[in-house]
């Protein structure tokens, strides 16, 4: 398991930030990469949607459950994470830290162990999975903590 955290200070109200992260048409909006954002069910708490993504030149599709936890706070799970992964769960807030408003993604992910690799091998895998992962967080983050446009 591999734990990421990223942070960008945020530089609209909080309440907009989060309805953003919410819905499907923002994220198909703010994100190129998104190649379909498909809500299947929404009743304000939970979110069941299809995302597909454009994932370094493939197309790649997952299914994600989302709470919406509190008003600053959306938890999500993927019952069937995309390869190479075999657990993807996190969440989406806004936290104060040092003072300042942030947008924060978090993340826990473990790649799929199926691969006939040593234990170094698995590790470098999943650090340099993980990295590619943080730079794709960082730049959602800093779309959505902007604002439209």
């Amino acid at each position: 398991m591999r734990d990421i955290r990223v942070q960008h200070p945020l530089a609209i109200d909080p309440s907009g930030a989060m309805n953003a992260i919410w819905s499907g048409a923002e994220w198909d909006a703010r994100w190129d990469a998104i190649r379909s954002f498909d809500v299947r069910y929404d009743d304000g708490v939970h979110q069941i949607a299809r995302i597909v993504l454009d994932w370094s030149g493939d197309d790649v599709a997952m299914d994600v459950v989302r709470f919406r936890t509190d008003a600053n706070r959306i938890d999500f799970f993927c019952p069937n994470p995309p390869r190479p992964l075999s657990y993807q769960s996190g969440s989406w807030g806004v936290e104060s830290v040092d003072g300042e408003c942030v947008l924060v993604a978090a993340r826990r992910i473990a790649l799929d162990p199926a691969l006939p690799e040593s234990g170094d091998a698995h590790r470098e895998r999943l650090e340099t999975y993980a990295g590619q992962l943080e730079a794709r967080l960082s730049r959602i983050l800093e779309r959505f903590a902007r604002g439209p446009g």
